[in-house]
């Protein structure tokens, strides 16, 4: 099982162990020592067992609890779904724009989302076969955020391969957003990587005010919160309510106002996240 997780570890840091100053530096974010790690990914040879602390540790960076919690989810994921069903369901959407109002079509796409997001290796499997259908894609991962699942490693990099797949920049904000968010919640973000996903989110949210006439209220509200977060981590607080009302009046559409539907799902989100925030202190 050792493999198993070293196998996963290495997909994902691929790019820090592969320099003496990448490695050394991931060991000490993980917090064990960078011969403990280089024994984990096989650069040192010898016959001392690892302790079960060091794979906690790096079980943890990956999203698992512990390393039982590593071995548990590995053995009992397996492909769950029909994909030859999926592959003709989502395949009628392809190229064809999503669709707002078909409630039929929502119906079943919001089970088969829970059953693909639910299940790492069905999350695998959806991501390997649509890679190259933005609209699934979308309809997957972008219209039902599963907050469970927001600091695990597979969720997170399924929706960054959605951000490189997809034109549109409001569902680029909203991945951008969910991934800070779930990083964030895990203690996994450092000021650094959160610099660097902020301006990300703010370069796209630029591009979608520009690309939608109508107020994007749920992209909107996931990039507030990222912001509130943020500002968190620069230890620059202040009050959520005030900051949320300002924020509001100051992105009113130039041409009329919100509807009141979406104000309210604006501050909704945006105070669960705020409250999220006051529980994280």
């Amino acid at each position: 099982m050792i493999n198993n997780l070293r196998k996963e570890f290495e997909k994902v840091y691929f790019s820090n162990i592969s320099t003496t100053k990448g490695l050394e530096n991931l060991a000490g974010n993980i917090g064990v020592s960078k011969n403990s790690l280089r024994r984990f990914l096989g650069k040192i040879k010898n016959d001392s067992q690892l302790r079960l602390s060091t794979l906690n540790l790096i079980s943890a960076r990956l999203g698992y609890r512990d390393f039982q919690d590593f071995c548990d989810s590995f053995e009992k994921a397996e492909v769950s779904l029909d994909f030859e069903l999926l592959d003709i369901y989502y395949g009628l959407v392809k190229g064809e724009g999503t669709r707002l109002n078909d409630r039929i079509f929502q119906k079943a796409n919001f089970y088969f989302a829970e059953k693909i997001l639910s299940n790492p290796k069905n999350l695998q499997e959806f991501i390997k076969r649509f890679a190259e259908n933005e609209e699934a894609l979308e309809y997957v991962l972008a219209w039902h955020p599963f907050y469970e699942k927001a600091a695990q490693k597979e969720y997170q990099d399924a929706l960054l391969k959605l951000v490189k797949i997809t034109k549109d920049a409001h569902i680029k904000v909203f991945a951008y957003s969910f991934v800070f968010y779930g990083r964030f919640m895990s203690e996994n973000l450092t000021l650094e990587d959160a610099s660097d996903l902020m301006k990300k989110i703010e370069q796209q949210v630029v591009k979608m005010r520009k690309e939608n006439e109508v107020y994007m209220c749920f992209p909107e509200a996931r990039y507030t919160i990222a912001k509130y977060f943020y500002m968190f981590l620069q230890e620059q607080k202040s009050a959520g309510e005030k900051i949320s009302g300002g924020y509001i009046l100051k992105n009113l559409p130039e041409k009329g106002g919100i509807l009141f539907a979406d104000q309210l799902i604006f501050r909704t989100y945006v105070s669960s996240g705020l409250n999220a925030l006051q529980r994280h202190e």
